[in-house]
């Protein structure tokens, strides 16, 4: 037997600091590692309740609060500042504003990137910002699937049996408003898959998902039923190795049954909700050299949704004004909000003896439209008084008044040009992120017109309004100026400082528009004892009228004119600290000053 040689291995292996020094403002990074391992809710929310130094107003119990969009907030932002990007693509619903215009499948997401403070110059405003990455496709197949279910059957009932209304809690009728036994989970379902691989090894790529949420929860016996559903398809195509062609689809529904149910609406007076389809991006990205890189694209969401009063367009709304009951019918109300963004980014590096740069700029085009019509089924509301005028039972009632209404539409539009420039400027333990943002935002109310009401075409008739485009705008240059020093290898200081302009909502200077939906209240003489408000029962004239409308003249101009106006600002300031334990644990505190100015409401 021979000697064997003698072979040493040495395997080096490389990890991330999770110490950033390049990152002088606040938030997190959630991965897809950390969202399919922490028991949660399977909803974006949640994240934003993990996240420090942000605030969420409910408890999402076992998904139950998935088909709703919680309210958020963080160290004094605004609500009407958040932000919502989709793989980089803007899509706020500006109808809204700082809300998100859909609903997501929770497995689609690669990561959930969540900022609460020093905002980059390609960032408009200091509210939160919520970007999600999706999957992409690779040079192998993968996929996965998943099925979750939680029964109604695994909760204790506290108040009442949603099935026969019985009292199975500690409580006595007097002590619960008439009819009602609690909330509780009936059944939901969270199923789903996705799926990508090449088609063309290292050139061409594609992804697809399907994810569906089934919600079905009782609000005392009422159903209040929420279904989402998304689907996603993605593919890039590499031409040559500097050039990447990316299209993305989505198609995120939500549909609902039983919207607004409680113990004063329930039934006929609960929403039915749908809405309408898609989002569409297309992008460009170009590596032009090791320190050049361009990227552009191109967002179409087309969203808007409808709500549906169950009890029809067709049947009276009555409301009891010692109970607070509604009964027979709702308010309707459809949306169509289309939005269009367009933008244009570039990195440029400079390698220096002692100092680097790091610069990004970019422009960007924002378009968002809003056409809605709202109103009272039938044009009507009849009021009444006393035990007996419960929905239940409104003919034991007492006519009180009657309400009328005009259908209200809204048409607007705003748009948003921007440009920016940032450089990051790394010398030694100091990073310093300097940036210029400018921003032009104005808004437009389009022509509209309403048709006479149903109920009452004498007191509103049909009318029209021809739009109107503003001479003024809200303008502003935002300045941003961070630092991060190290003093240490696993130590850092961190500071940040801006100035930011709010987001102007599409509506925010719609005010001159007479399709705005007036309302008249009279007195209720119900001549024919029938317990429904008639055409011709209003007794004199109405006790309450919608300012800006003259019932002499329907169509004459709202009185209410807007010269000018400044976009309010937020002024920050973040000093943090920040250690790293060891390669898996850092602990931190920052301190972050904002002030609110020059509100316009």
């Amino acid at each position: 037997m021979t000697l064997s040689t003698v072979e040493e291995t040495v395997t080096v292996t490389g990890t991330t600091p999770i110490v950033d020094v390049k990152n002088t403002g606040t938030g997190a990074n959630v991965s897809e590692e950390y969202m399919q391992s922490i028991p949660s809710a399977r909803d974006p929310w949640v994240m934003m309740q993990q996240t420090a130094g942000m605030q969420v107003d409910r408890e999402n119990v076992g998904g139950s609060e998935s088909g709703q969009q919680s309210g958020f907030g963080g160290t004094g932002t605004r609500g009407t500042d958040s932000m919502w990007t989709y793989d980089g693509a803007e899509m706020t619903d500006m109808s809204a504003t700082g809300a998100s215009p859909m609903y997501y499948d929770f497995d689609a997401f690669e990561e959930i990137s969540l900022s609460t403070g020093g905002n980059d110059p390609s960032v408009q405003s200091g509210g939160i910002k919520i970007n999600f990455v999706t999957k992409r496709g690779g040079n192998q197949w993968r996929g996965s699937a998943r099925f979750y279910v939680t029964p109604g059957d695994l909760q204790t009932r506290n108040v009442g049996d949603p099935d026969t209304g019985e009292l199975v809690g500690n409580y006595t009728e007097d002590e619960l408003f008439p009819g009602y036994i609690g909330n509780s989970i009936n059944n939901i379902k969270d199923f789903g898959g996705e799926l990508g691989g090449p088609i063309l090894r290292d050139r061409f790529f594609v992804w697809g998902a399907y994810g569906k949420q089934d919600i079905k929860q009782n609000v005392g016996q009422s159903a209040d039923d929420t279904q989402l559903t998304n689907i996603h398809a993605k593919a890039n195509l590499h031409l040559g190795d500097s050039v990447v062609l990316n299209y993305t689809f989505l198609d995120a529904k939500k549909t609902k049954q039983g919207r607004g149910a409680s113990a004063f609406r329930q039934g006929p007076t609960t929403h039915n909700q749908g809405g309408v389809c898609c989002i569409h991006t297309v992008k460009g990205q170009w590596t032009i050299n090791d320190n050049n890189y361009v990227e552009a694209s191109y967002n179409f969401t087309n969203l808007g949704f409808f709500l549906e009063p169950q009890g029809g367009r067709d049947t009276q709304v009555t409301y009891n004004l010692d109970t607070g009951v509604w009964g027979g019918s709702y308010f309707f109300y459809d949306a169509a909000r289309p939005l269009k963004n367009l933008r244009a980014d570039a990195n440029t590096y400079i390698a220096g003896a002692n100092v680097d740069h790091e610069l990004k700029y970019g422009f960007s085009w924002r378009n968002a439209e809003t056409s809605s019509v709202w109103g009272l089924a039938t044009g009507s509301a009849a009021y009444f008084v006393g035990e007996g005028a419960a929905h239940t039972n409104p003919t034991g009632g007492d006519a009180y008044a009657a309400r009328l209404t005009h259908d209200a539409l809204d048409n607007y539009k705003g748009v948003r040009t921007s440009v920016y420039v940032g450089d990051t400027i790394s010398a030694n333990r100091l990073t310093i992120n300097a940036g210029l943002r400018y921003d032009r935002q104005s808004s437009e109310s389009l022509p509209s017109a309403v048709e006479a009401s149903v109920f009452a075409p004498e007191f509103f008739p049909a009318q029209s309004f021809a739009g109107k485009s503003y001479d003024f705008a809200w303008t502003g240059i935002s300045p941003r100026i961070g630092l991060t020093y190290m003093l240490s290898d696993r130590t850092i200081l961190r500071a940040n400082a801006a100035r930011y302009y709010a987001q102007m909502g599409n509506g925010e200077f719609h005010l001159e528009n007479i399709t705005f939906g007036p309302t008249a209240v009279f007195d209720w003489v119900d001549a024919n004892g029938n317990n429904v408000f008639d055409p011709g029962e209003t007794d004199g004239a109405p006790w309450s009228l919608s300012a800006g409308f003259n019932p002499a003249d329907p169509n004459a101009p709202v009185d209410i004119t807007v010269n000018e106006t400044r976009p309010p600002t937020t002024d920050e300031l973040i000093i943090g600290i920040e250690h790293e334990l060891n390669r898996e644990l850092a602990v931190g505190a920052d301190f972050t000053y904002r002030k609110n100015d020059r509100e316009n409401w």
